[in-house]
């Protein structure tokens, strides 16, 4: 029976992986993670396997408390096959300068008139709580 290995992912993430892979040697590591079996890999060759659409199944693979917490029910890692190429190509064209100024360009002119409202009811809360 392998270790679970969720706690000390939990504390030291990203270096506790690195850790393990320089310990075993090589570029690929099967471990235990919230009870289920999971593999740390890295190098080019693991990130084309990761990212070809046909290797993976995203649908079920977070545990519903954590995907509720942290992304929902509709977050673009948790997609597969069009619905996760649709939602991707929205964040990615966002990447680029062009795409990024765009999307700043947007958001000032939407959320501009809907901040300022709430930032003079936000300032007369605290000017109240301060008795001025």
């Amino acid at each position: 029976m392998t270790i679970d290995r969720t706690l000390p992912l939990a504390l030291d993430g990203y270096l506790y992986l690195t850790r393990l892979r320089e310990r075993a040697g090589r570029d690929t590591v099967p471990l235990r993670a919230m009870g289920r079996r999971a593999v740390c890999l890295v190098g080019p060759d693991a990130a084309r396997r990761f990212y070809d659409p046909g290797s993976f199944d995203r649908q079920g693979v977070v545990p519903p408390n954590v995907q509720r917490t942290l992304f929902g029910d509709s977050a673009v890692h948790l997609l597969d096959g069009v619905a996760h190429h649709r939602r991707k190509s929205l964040f990615v064209s966002v990447l680029d300068a062009e795409g990024t100024a765009g999307l700043v360009r947007e958001v000032l002119a939407e959320g501009t008139d809907r901040v300022r409202p709430l930032a003079a009811r936000t300032l007369a809360a605290v000017h109240h709580a301060m008795g001025l």
